[in-house]
């Protein structure tokens, strides 16, 4: 895991459909990118945004197509599960790129389970619902990451949907009420967080091996 540029991505979307957007967090030795992309049609008239200087419009295609085209086959790219290499695989099906992106996501998930058992031997995990044992936001703690309640894991589908729904009504966004203002703004952080933790715990494998 000490390579000298390392890739952090994670979808955002409501189940069982395709991906709203994607948050990419790219760094090196002495750099750091963070951007998040709308892939979702409707989704697109909120980029590009004064209040959120990350975030672009873009497709699967394209995004993946300028990482493949700036970092090596041997770049590490992580993901929280292997929910995103699954995504990839459907979205790329019968594309030039899919032989470019097959395996490609490191499943970090399947790390820190290996870290925890030798560093934390005796912490039990709690089963939530819907999402599992051994939820990101379980391994943040146990690095100290704090992650505000409001922008944390259980929210983003019911967010998705209220924004989809005010999207459809042809407001503009400045004319948005500001909870459903409020709803899309802390998602993207949700979505921030959980880049910026993955990263973090993965330095801290990588800082005790």
């Amino acid at each position: 895991m000490n390579s000298s540029t390392q890739i952090y991505i994670d979808f955002e979307g409501n189940k069982d459909s395709p991906p709203t957007f994607i948050g990419v967090l790219e760094c090196t030795d002495n750099t750091e990118s963070f951007y998040q992309y709308i892939l979702e049609d409707g989704f697109k008239i909120l980029a590009p945004s004064a209040q959120h200087q990350q975030l672009k419009a873009g497709t699967i295609d394209s995004i993946l197509t300028s990482i493949h085209s700036r970092h090596s086959a041997e770049t590490p790219i992580y993901a929280w599960s292997s929910h995103e290499q699954d995504v990839i695989d459907i979205l790329l099906s019968g594309t030039s790129l899919s032989t470019s992106w097959n395996n490609r996501i490191i499943d970090a998930k399947k790390i820190a389970k290996r870290w925890a058992r030798t560093k934390f031997p005796e912490h039990q995990f709690e089963k939530t619902d819907f999402r599992g044992r051994h939820t990101l936001d379980q391994y943040l703690e146990l690095i100290g990451y704090k992650v505000p309640t409001v922008h944390g894991a259980g929210k983003t589908g019911s967010r998705l949907t209220k924004i989809r729904e005010m999207i459809l009504t042809e407001r503009s966004f400045d004319d948005w009420p500001p909870s459903v203002k409020s709803h899309w703004t802390k998602l993207l952080a949700h979505n921030m967080h959980d880049c910026y933790g993955m990263k973090a715990i993965v330095d801290a494998i990588s800082g005790s091996a």
